[in-house]
């Protein structure tokens, strides 16, 4: 993640998504979600963020994720 700090200035918009074959962010990904969003605040990129992923449950999987995203940011100003 710490390339983040040297490559903020550069972005406009980040994607986060998980594992190799790109899936949504779940609840087991939430710590590795808190290092991403937590290393971007910390190179305070101001970008635009958005969740992408792989998936046949795109209701169930979107809800999941926005829910992880939901709790990081209520609990850690994250986001």
């Amino acid at each position: 993640m710490d390339v983040l700090k040297d490559a903020a200035p550069c972005l406009d918009h980040c994607h986060i998504a998980c594992g190799a074959d790109r899936r949504f962010p779940s609840g087991d990904d939430e710590e590795l979600c808190r290092k991403f969003l937590g290393a971007l605040r910390a190179a305070e990129y101001r970008g635009r963020r958005s969740v992408e992923g792989v998936t046949s449950r795109f209701e169930k999987d979107a809800a999941e994720s926005l829910n992880v995203l939901k709790r990081l940011k209520e609990s850690e100003g994250l986001m």
